[in-house]
């Protein structure tokens, strides 16, 4: 009997460890096919350049070729011809660059069709003009540049290119706005990736933890599960200290980039470089809280006989001390004395009493009341406000790591202080409950058994 526990505990480890193996090969396929986005993207903005450098290079070359065509006019001296010859062939050259670099674009490809025969026609006037100061002298020639033939021609050449530069200029516009979102998509599956990462090691870590461990009746098995829980921990350490190398790299060089080439970022390059950054900073204080609550379901309990009242009563001070200018009517009901870890406990009403003075702060005055209730086998104790309260509705998410009932902007926090409440609670034998409702407020409820003291 112990032998199958000990295969089907291996088994539960190997396939916890698999799944941890396939979530990561999940986050870097996804990170795999964003920087395949990024190179998709960066490719289109290069080609949008490279069509209007042969555009540019096109009039360029009709512009030379007409140059030469009429110093050889004026002076019939053949040296302006030498470089004709080339120019030709560079300009035939980049119109075929141009039908094949807008061949997925029928907008492009319907003015290179209407300029094509305007350039064989310029080209045309160009050779006749030439063959007339060959043949018929300077009077032949001049009196046919002096037609404007060959500067219509121009006109309505340039007129089609910068059409072309027009559609072109939109659609680089449009191509670095999205290299611009892939290149943020990026940064964040690989970051929110690596978090949902290390949650799922945390969860592995919590299953091992709770069911593995459970299932052992001999020291021997139970010392083994031991060491590969501090495994497991060391290792979600590892992966903390993995993510803030990246998160350190990616603070730096924006800030790099904001300082040295600040001047040549637009408005919304700056406002995408401060978002960033700040995401950055929200993202460490994601980990710190990760970890303070992964360190809560491994850290040794010391009970010993807890002065609830007088406990509350420092914390409160304490925790008051981030906003001493605001109006706050405190009320201390009895709380009667427990038994219970210290530090752990004066964790719970620090994170209540934060919760509290927080969801308070856009009321002019604000209450906070601690009190509880005692049925003789455990003591319930409560923290009522009248701040933001919640919707009954989600009261299931309250005590969920990252779940949170409002935006960011209206509270700041990481959404891990209740959880840490439910996890300190529970360790010692307890439950937690809140009530609350929009805009009037929430009481908090944690019920403690009572132990002799």
């Amino acid at each position: 009997m112990v032998l199958l526990k000990k295969i089907s505990v291996k088994t539960l480890t190997a396939v916890l460890i698999l799944l941890v193996v396939v979530v990561f090969l999940i986050v870097s396929l996804f990170s795999y096919r964003a920087f395949l986005r990024i190179d998709t993207d960066e490719y289109w903005v290069i080609h949008s350049y490279q069509v209007q450098s042969s555009l540019d290079v096109l009039i360029s070359d009709l512009g030379n070729m007409e140059t030469a065509e009429r110093g050889y006019v004026i002076t019939g001296q053949e040296s302006f011809l030498q470089p004709y010859t080339a120019l030709l062939a560079d300009a035939e050259e980049q119109f075929g660059a141009l039908q094949g670099s807008t061949a997925d674009n029928a907008v492009q490809q319907q003015y290179l069709s209407e300029m094509k025969p305007l350039i064989g026609a310029k080209i045309a006037d160009i050779q006749e003009n030439i063959s007339l100061r060959t043949n018929g002298g300077f009077g032949a020639a001049q009196a046919s540049v002096s037609l404007d033939k060959g500067k219509a021609l121009t006109d309505s050449i340039k007129a089609i290119v910068a059409n072309m530069q027009t559609e072109e200029a939109s659609l680089l516009q449009i191509r670095i706005n999205d290299l611009t979102q892939s290149n943020v998509m990026t940064k964040s599956i690989v970051l929110w990736g690596s978090v949902m990462g290390f949650l799922f090691a945390l969860l592995v870590d919590y299953i091992i933890y709770k069911f593995v461990i459970g299932e052992m009746v001999r020291k021997p098995l139970l010392e083994e599960a031991l060491k590969a829980d501090k495994e497991t921990e060391a290792f979600s350490y590892s992966v903390s200290h993995d993510l803030r190398a990246p998160l350190r790299a990616i603070d730096g060089f924006t800030q790099i980039l904001v300082e040295d080439y600040g001047g040549k970022l637009d408005d919304e390059g700056k406002r995408i470089a401060g978002v960033i950054r700040a995401s950055t900073v929200q993202m460490g204080k994601l980990i710190d809280s990760l970890l303070s609550f992964s360190r809560l379901g491994h850290a040794e309990m010391k009970e010993t006989s807890l002065a609830m009242g007088t406990l509350a009563d420092e914390v409160y001070k304490e925790a008051r001390k981030t906003s001493p200018d605001r109006n706050i009517e405190f009320v201390m009901g009895t709380l009667p004395d427990v038994k219970g870890d210290a530090d752990m406990i004066r964790q719970v009403w620090t994170d209540l009493f934060t919760n509290a003075i927080k969801f308070t702060g856009k009321k002019e005055k604000a209450k906070i009341e601690v009190g509880s209730t005692d049925n003789g086998k455990s003591i319930t104790y409560y923290m009522k406000d009248n701040g933001a309260g919640f919707d009954m509705q989600y009261v299931g998410k309250l005590f969920s790591v990252f779940q949170r009932l409002h935006s960011v902007e209206e509270f700041e926090g990481t959404g891990i202080g209740l959880a840490n409440v439910k996890r300190i609670v529970e360790r010692h034998g307890g439950t937690v409950r809140a009530e609350g409702k929009v805009g009037e407020g929430a009481t908090f409820y944690f019920t403690l058994p009572k132990k002799e003291i």
